[in-house]
């Protein structure tokens, strides 16, 4: 009767080690959106970001995630649809990749812009419009 306690203690300190053993951090989506995740959370982490969209497009696939909120002390999460105020530099970027792809012959600049985005647009309004800014956009997006 002496070992009982014994071997109760030992079983119980068994389970007690498989249970803690199998506590793992959540794993990461496989394959890209993982990968995304992995490089995107310190920058959250870091507390320089309220929220954050990342998106990778590979061949016909296209992969994103986001994190955080959209505005600091808020509680929404970022999404799909989320509208970002960027800085000025990404008008230099995105003509420049318009040109890219427009010497490649994957855009025409002279298209409107609602044969590449399906949602509402001016009618006439051109990738030129846009690259060259004479589009007529309000600067915010309401």
């Amino acid at each position: 009767m002496v070992f009982m306690p014994l071997i109760m203690r030992v079983l119980l300190l068994s389970g007690f080690l498989l249970v803690l053993a199998s506590c793992q951090p959540p794993e990461l989506a496989p394959g890209p959106a993982g990968q995304i995740e992995a490089a995107a959370r310190p920058y959250l982490a870091a507390g320089t970001l309220t929220g954050l969209s990342v998106g990778l497009i590979r061949g016909d696939t296209i992969t994103h995630w986001h994190g955080g909120v959209v505005e600091a002390g808020g509680g929404q999460a970022p999404g799909d649809s989320t509208i970002y105020g960027l800085a000025g530099f990404t008008q230099v970027y995105t003509a420049a990749l318009m040109a890219d792809l427009s010497l490649s012959g994957e855009v025409n600049p002279e298209a409107e812009l609602s044969a590449y985005l399906p949602w509402a647009l001016p009618e006439g309004l051109t990738l030129a419009h846009l690259a060259t800014h004479t589009g007529g956009l309000a600067a915010e997006v309401a």
